[in-house]
This record gives structure tokens, C-alpha cells and sequence, in this order.
């Protein structure tokens, strides 16, 4: 009997299942899950700044939820929705947004307001997510404010060198100053729409304040009158005080100009179908006393605002007896 050579026949049938398997139909490969992109390592420094794209955001490949940063992110965002009642809705907006721009964070990152803007399109609210990163001490925000944006529209009309003169004016006068009281941005705001256009016709001959005379000033005033006269001289006095009390001019053309009175009107009467209408909307004994005073007696918005109206049982209390 001859001989079976077992080391070739187990090279053929492992040749042969092989080749039936490889016929067959084929396997199916095993289901990997993608593990979350680090976009920073934390502890390594960034190579070059460069501004995120969080619209290119997919929560299967960048989403990390056990980031510690976004965990805390959202016990504050959990506080804020119970202490001032917030939707569901809100709160899951806002927990959907904070995943999507700090699954990545890293320590010591800073997120600029301007880049979390774009995250609207993908339904976040924005406002309040910039909320929460700014109570974190991680947001930048780089948004110009309203009253800057104002002043450097007003500031093109002048000349560079007029223009920064008024420029220090007025952010010193809105921030305050060590010889500057703090003012709110809606009077610079007023003080410089007054002046302004007296300014700009000084820019096509001067290039500083302290060329400005006061011959200059009675000549920007002459043709004005009552309130506008008032407040364009206001404004101006405004400006050179201010830049006479920092050393930068030697006098004040502004001084001992009198600003004036302005002449006080009295208030015209109501027509007759006016009063009709305010006595069938005055349904209430305190809006007809409101009514009495304001169309009878001429009383004064601030005096309206300083009424009380009695309590229901005021008018069981005994009056207080008189001294004999």
C-alpha cells in the first residue's frame, strides 16, 4: 500500500476550500466605528492660528461629548435654562451648538464671538451659546460696538488730524477720565450731531483745534437760533473744554459765549374729537383722574409718574383729627 503524503493533502484542501470560498460570496467586512477627530492634542501648542470652519462640523467624525470642557459647558447652560425658565427647545439649541464648538477644545483655547456666528445656519442659538462660553472665560468677543462703528462714520467727514482730536474727545467722555466725568453714548452722540456740521466746515480750512478763534465760533452760530443754536454750542464747549483741560489748547474760544434761553411755548389745546376718544378709552377712576389733570390742569409727564394710586382700604382709615 503505497504511502499518503499528509503534507500534501492538507495543501490541497486548504487550496481547495479556499478557492470554493473565494467563489462564494464574500464577507462581509466587520463594522469599525470612527473614533472622534482631535483637532488639538492638549498639552501640544498650535502650529499656526488658523480660523475654525465649524459648519464643516459632522457629529459622527467630530463629536466628543466627554470633552471636560463641554461637559462643564453644559452644567452651566443646565443653571442658566432653570433660573430664567427656559424652553426645552432653547436648551437643547444651546447644548447642540456647544458640542459642536468645543468637542475639539483644547486648554487655553479662546473662541472669537465672530466665529460662533455661523452656527445659526445649523439651527444654534448663537446669543445664548456666546453666554455660556463667556461665563467659562473662553470667549473673545471681537464684535465692534455700536456707539465705535457710529463715531467712525462721523470721523470720515473730517480732516485726519481734526478727526483724532475729536476721536479722544469722545471716547474719553464716554469711558471717563481722570479730569473727565463718564457720559452716556447717547449724549456724545448728541453733543457731536450738534457740532458736527460746524466741524466739517472747519475741515476744509483747519487742521487742528487750536487754530479755531473765537471769531470762528460766533460766525457757526450766527445764523442760528433757540434750541439748535443751544446745542450746537453745547457740544463745541464740550469739545474745547475738554482739550483745554488736557493741555492741548492754550484758551477756549468757546468761553463766555452765552448759550441763551429757549422761548417756552404753552401746550396747544386738544381738539374736540381728540378728547372724545381719551374719555371713552379712561374706563378707570385712575385714568380719569390722569385724564382731569393731564387736559384740565396741563400736569407734567414726571408729575403723572409720581402718583400712587390709594389702596382700596385707605378710604376706611379715619382722617386725622385736628389740633385744637
Amino acid at each position: 500500500m503505497p504511502e499518503i503524503d499528509l503534507d500534501s493533502w492538507q495543501l490541497f484542501l486548504t487550496f481547495a476550500l479556499g478557492t470554493r470560498r473565494a467563489r462564494g460570496r464574500p464577507r462581509k467586512p466587520p463594522a469599525v466605528t470612527p473614533t472622534p477627530v482631535t483637532w488639538q492634542i492638549p498639552g501640544q501648542l498650535a502650529l499656526f492660528p488658523a480660523r475654525p470652519d465649524y459648519l464643516r462640523f459632522t457629529r459622527a467624525r467630530h463629536a466628543n461629548p466627554d470633552n471636560p470642557t463641554l461637559v462643564d459647558a453644559r452644567q452651566v447652560a443646565q443653571r442658566l435654562a432653570e433660573n430664567r425658565g427656559w424652553a426645552w427647545w432653547i436648551l437643547r439649541e444651546i447644548n447642540d451648538g456647544l458640542l459642536v464648538l468645543l468637542s475639539g477644545h483644547a486648554p487655553g483655547d479662546i473662541i472669537a464671538y465672530s466665529d460662533i456666528v455661523p452656527i445659526d445656519q445649523l439651527g444654534h442659538n448663537v446669543a445664548h451659546t456666546a453666554e455660556v462660553l463667556d461665563l467659562l472665560g473662553i470667549l473673545d468677543d471681537d464684535r465692534t460696538p455700536t456707539f465705535d462703528a457710529w463715531l467712525q462714520r462721523k470721523l470720515t467727514l473730517l480732516t485726519p488730524t481734526l478727526a483724532s482730536e475729536i476721536e479722544l474727545w469722545a471716547t474719553t467722555l464716554r469711558d471717563g477720565g481722570p479730569r473727565t466725568l463718564q457720559r452716556s453714548t447717547d449724549t456724545v452722540r448728541n453733543y457731536l450731531d450738534a457740532a458736527l456740521p460746524t466741524l466739517i466746515d472747519w475741515s476744509t480750512r483747519y487742521q487742528h483745534l487750536r487754530e479755531v478763534t473765537r471769531q470762528d465760533i460766533k460766525d457757526a452760530t450766527t445764523g442760528m437760533t433757540g434750541l439748535k443754536r443751544k446745542r450746537a454750542l453745547v457740544g463745541l464747549r464740550s469739545i474745547f473744554q475738554f482739550h483745554k483741560g488736557a493741555g492741548h489748547l492754550f484758551k477756549d474760544p468757546t468761553t463766555r459765549i452765552n448759550t441763551g434761553s429757549i422761548a417756552t411755548s404753552l401746550p396747544a389745546p386738544l381738539r374736540p374729537e381728540q378728547l372724545e376718544a381719551l374719555v371713552k378709552h379712561a374706563t378707570t377712576p385712575l385714568r380719569r383722574l390722569v385724564l382731569a389733570l393731564t387736559a384740565v390742569h396741563a400736569a407734567r409727564p414726571t408729575t403723572l409718574r409720581g402718583l400712587l394710586p390709594a389702596r382700596p382700604h385707605d378710604h376706611h382709615r379715619r382722617p386725622p383729627t385736628s389740633a385744637r
